[in-house]
């Protein structure tokens, strides 16, 4: 067992999208936080928490009805990027630090 199995077993806790402009747009709007970047052979995940307003605004992105400033996705989707690229990298995301991942690693540990 994986963080990514962990995440996707528990979805009334966390958001779990492969697409970057999604992601983009959640991490500018204010509540979910992303916490976490996983690969999974040839895709990226991005682990957002506060999965029930990740939900609401990823509806509201595919309707057209999420307002964002284009700067600020902009910079949003840049970023997104970089974290991508520190994946890939073999680096730890810059995101994983501003969530406490214990319970997580723990839950991983115990299905070892």
């Amino acid at each position: 067992m994986n963080r990514l199995t962990v995440y996707r077993q528990r979805p009334a806790d966390f958001y779990i999208t492969d697409t970057l402009q999604i992601a983009a747009a959640l991490n500018i709007t204010p509540g979910p936080h992303l916490i976490d970047l996983q690969v999974e052979k040839t895709k990226v995940f991005f682990v957002f928490d506060h999965a029930p307003r990740c939900r609401q605004e990823a509806r509201r992105y595919w309707s057209d009805e999420l307002k964002v400033s284009a700067h600020q996705f902009a910079r949003s989707l840049a970023l997104m990027r970089d974290e991508i690229r520190s994946v890939l990298d073999g680096q730890e995301p810059i995101c994983r630090a501003s969530y406490d991942h214990t319970a997580i690693d723990q839950e991983v540990a115990d299905a070892a």
